[in-house]
C-alpha cells in the first residue's frame, strides 16, 4: 500500500459542472448534421450517438 493509505482514505472527487447544452438541443443539432442518428443516455451522465451511413 502507498504511504498515504496508511493515514486513512482521502476523498477524491471528480470535477463536475453543469452541462453547456441541454440534451434536447444536442439532439436537434445532431439531427441536422447526421440525419437518422440516435442519441441514448448512458450511465454516469454519458451519451451515445449512433449514426449509420447507408449510402
Amino acid at each position: 500500500r502507498p504511504a498515504s493509505a496508511a493515514h486513512g482514505r482521502e476523498q477524491v472527487k471528480a470535477p463536475v459542472r453543469q452541462p453547456a447544452m441541454p440534451l434536447l438541443q444536442i439532439r436537434r443539432e445532431a439531427a441536422v448534421l447526421l440525419p437518422g442518428c440516435s442519441i441514448r443516455r448512458l450511465l454516469f451522465w454519458r451519451y451515445l450517438l449512433v449514426f449509420r451511413n447507408n449510402g
